[in-house]
This record gives C-alpha cells, sequence and structure tokens, in this order.
C-alpha cells in the first residue's frame, strides 16, 4: 500500500579496507520498474566523531550487459578481493523455468563519495542452485563460490574458484 516500506533482505554487509567505506548487498520489493527480490547494493562510510554511517543512493547491480535485478533472487553473497581491490558478488537467480543461473559481478567502490561501480557481469552455472557463498582465501589471492546444485532432484555440492582481473 502506498506509504509503506519496501521489504528490505539484508545479504551481506562487507568492509572494504582500501577505501575506509562499507557495502550493503540487499533485496527489496519492487522500485522503480524492477522486479520484486531484486539485488541492491548501497555504500557507506563510517564518520567516528559522531558515530553515523553516511550512506549513498542506493543502485542495482548492473553490468551493461545484464541487470540482476531483472530476475528473481534466490541467494546472493558477498566478500572483498583483497587482490583485485573490489567486491566480489556471487547471485543465485531465477529468471525462467528455463533460466537459472548462477552469476557473479565485480564493484568497484570509490575512495571519494559512496557510490559503487558494477562490472564484469559472468555467468557460470545453468542449473537450479540452492543457497550460494563466497569467501576470499588471502594466502591464495582467490575467491572460493559454494552452492548446492539441483542434480536429479539431489543436492549436490560444487565448489568454484574464481580469479578476478585487479583494478
Amino acid at each position: 500500500a502506498s506509504g509503506e516500506n519496501p521489504k528490505f533482505a539484508p545479504e551481506a554487509l562487507r568492509y572494504d579496507p582500501d577505501t575506509n567505506r562499507y557495502v550493503l548487498l540487499y533485496t527489496r520489493d519492487s522500485q522503480s520498474g524492477y522486479s520484486d527480490n531484486t539485488y541492491w547494493s548501497v555504500v557507506g562510510s563510517y564518520n567516528t566523531s559522531t558515530d553515523q554511517i553516511t550512506w549513498g543512493t542506493p543502485v542495482v547491480l548492473d553490468s551493461g550487459n545484464m541487470k540482476l535485478g531483472s530476475s528473481y533472487a534466490t541467494s546472493a553473497d558477498m566478500c572483498y578481493d583483497e587482490t583485485a581491490n573490489c567486491m566480489v558478488v556471487v547471485a543465485s537467480m531465477y529468471v525462467s523455468s528455463s533460466d537459472k543461473r548462477v552469476s557473479t559481478m565485480e564493484g568497484v567502490v570509490s575512495s571519494s563519495s559512496n557510490t559503487i561501480t558494477w562490472q564484469n557481469y559472468k555467468k557460470f552455472e545453468s542449473e537450479s542452485t540452492n543457497g550460494v557463498r563466497i569467501t576470499y582465501d588471502a594466502a591464495a589471492g582467490k575467491n572460493i563460490i559454494g552452492y548446492l546444485r539441483n542434480v536429479d532432484g539431489s543436492n549436490g555440492k560444487t565448489f568454484r574458484v574464481l580469479t578476478m582481473t585487479p583494478s
């Protein structure tokens, strides 16, 4: 109904040590022409004097090739890649009964403002999945992605190694 706050579901909150900013990844109800459960992000900077976080303008994850917001978000996670100096999002999406996917994108946080630029969309799984998680392995300088893949009605554990291109 009019005047109500949209549903908000946080997926991940991560710190970017290079820009001293936080990035919040979340889903929300239909807004600005996007479908329900689209992936959004917002960047914030912490002020130690006021003990407050100042947030920038929320943006839909959009690589220019495909809006992640055009799909139904089923699961997402995010980590900071110290080698490539960027946020990395992994997302499980349901586009249609014949188009289910797991994809990644890189997010470069501005050091001068509370903004992020999403780029380098990559689709790497075309099957139904249940849950996705990502972590950065500092020793290897790589991202490890884990998810459950629906194969013949059973959940198969799948892990992928992802190397980002340094920005």
